[in-house]
């Protein structure tokens, strides 16, 4: 199945078509191997409700609208920043301090509202992801990856305490994880290492929106059978 052939049947489908190729352009332009979609994922994306199918869409024109393209989006710490303030900015919101100056080059960086609906990965994401965007649109977090629970409890306190008393940036303090992918038996697993989150303020009121937060992630094999958390 191609999304050209797709386009047709479904609300907003050449827009869809072109916010996929826009990510396409730019993570090949970062030499990252990630597919926005595959055949197996439109057929799973097509056994959807219609109203669900729009509001992927909508998302993924959304997040894909901030992916800079061409030269620009040819990835570096300097850009990394530059994209970011760009993203808070076209969001209407910004760190409570100075988050980026915590940044560092190949951190995985994502920002999530009030109520952890992730809004936005940076392109270092897709380097350790197996599935296609399409997959993480459509699918729960909890369908596709699986960490320890006790590491998962921690990182729901931390972060609803920094929604509700954060001040500004601070560390994790979480132990570095192993995180797998559990959805389609997929051979892939990371060591991740929790860096820094920080609250994110509407500008114009000043209230808590949502939280901004780093990571860095390293492959490494292992038995899904025999896994040992850490």
């Amino acid at each position: 199945m191609a999304l050209n052939v797709l386009a047709p049947s479904i609300p907003l489908g050449s827009e869809f078509i072109s916010a996929l190729d826009r990510l396409s352009s730019a993570l090949q332009l970062n030499e990252i191997p990630f597919k926005t979609y595959d055949e197996r994922s439109l057929k799973d994306f097509m056994q959807i409700a219609p109203d669900k199918q729009r509001e992927v869409i909508e998302n993924a024109i959304a997040y894909t609208e901030l992916i800079p393209s061409g030269p620009l989006a040819k990835f570096n710490l300097a850009v990394e920043k530059s994209v970011l303030q760009k993203v808070f900015k076209r969001l209407s919101i910004y760190p409570k301090d100075n988050f980026m100056d915590y940044i560092e080059e190949g951190d995985i960086i994502e920002i999530y509202t009030s109520k952890f609906i992730q809004v936005y990965r940076n392109l270092e994401f897709f380097r350790y992801c197996g599935y296609t965007l399409v997959d993480l649109l459509i699918k729960e977090w909890y369908m596709l990856y699986e960490r320890p629970k006790s590491v998962t409890d921690v990182l729901y306190q931390i972060s609803s305490n920094t929604l509700e008393n954060g001040l500004g940036t601070v560390p994790y303090n979480v132990k570095e994880h192993i995180l797998r992918e559990r959805y389609l038996g997929l051979n892939k697993a990371f060591k991740i290492r929790m860096k820094y989150l920080c609250p994110l303020v509407d500008q114009n009121t000043g209230v808590t929106q949502g939280l901004v937060h780093s990571m860095s992630a390293e492959t490494i094999s292992v038995d899904h059978d025999k896994i040992v958390y850490f």
